[in-house]
């Protein structure tokens, strides 16, 4: 299971985030910066829907305030600005709070997001090491289904041959290209479907996974044990290149997703 983010500030920047889901972290300072996150994620989604209302609340309270001076305008009447002016001014006032709390929410959000990339970078190696013996791991548990399934799919031809077999001294064998079934009385086993070919591919499919991951594993030790872990430099915000569809009060867009892997 993995975390995604991708989310937009109202500068325009862009946070991208996906890491395994903290519970399957294994190291303790990544994990509670990764958690931090996740909070100041929240937080910052319910201020932007925040800000968001209230932007809306601001347009509302335009429209209701110039259809009130324009019905007594209309009447002849005296246009009562002053009470006008202080509904569009609490509106507006509860827009200025949203929004600053919004900017707030966003800057911690992008300081979390700074910490993370520190807590990595800082924790690579011991990461790593971990990263390599898990994998070593999963790649025995691959073999070991890999064997599995290379059994089960002997016994599944061989169960579904016996079956050919027992057809063609019976009922008739039904062959692909025959109106007839065909009884020969030979007493050998046949093949009934191509679903040993499936089996065998699936085997050959897994036994290139199996040698590829064993590979990566010998480059990445052969790197662990000459090179130092590359820092690559992340983009700060005025070096996003990436520009949100506008929505109101220029909140950008916010994606918050998990895929179970």
């Amino acid at each position: 299971m993995t975390v995604s983010y991708n989310l937009h500030s109202r500068s325009g920047g862009s946070l991208m985030l996906t890491l395994p889901d903290p519970s399957r972290i294994p190291i303790p300072a990544v994990r509670e910066a990764v958690e931090k996150f996740a909070k100041r994620a929240a937080q910052h989604r319910d201020a932007r829907a925040a800000l968001s209302a209230a932007d809306s609340a601001v347009h509302r309270a335009r429209g209701v305030i110039d259809a009130e001076a324009a019905d007594a305008a209309e009447d002849g009447g005296a246009v009562p600005a002053k009470k006008l002016v202080k509904k569009l001014r609490a509106a507006q006032d509860a827009l200025d709070e949203a929004r600053i709390e919004f900017d707030a929410r966003d800057t911690a959000l992008r300081k979390a997001h700074g910490r993370v990339i520190e807590a990595i970078q800082h924790h690579a190696p011991a990461w790593r090491a971990e990263a390599l013996a898990h994998a070593d791991a999963e790649i025995l548990r691959v073999t070991t289904a890999r064997e599995m399934l290379r059994k089960a799919g002997g016994d599944l031809d061989e169960s579904l041959s016996t079956l050919g077999l027992l057809d063609r001294l019976t009922d008739g064998l039904k062959v692909r290209g025959l109106s007839e079934p065909r009884i020969d009385r030979v007493p050998a086993l046949v093949a009934v479907d191509s679903s040993g070919m499936h089996v065998s591919v699936a085997l050959d499919a897994i036994g290139s996974a199996i040698g590829e991951a064993m590979e990566t594993l010998d480059v990445q030790r052969g790197a662990e044990r000459s090179t130092p872990d590359v820092i690559v430099p992340v983009a700060d915000e005025d070096q996003i290149d990436e520009t949100p569809a506008p929505v109101s009060a220029d909140l950008g867009d916010l994606t918050i997703g998990a895929d179970d892997e």
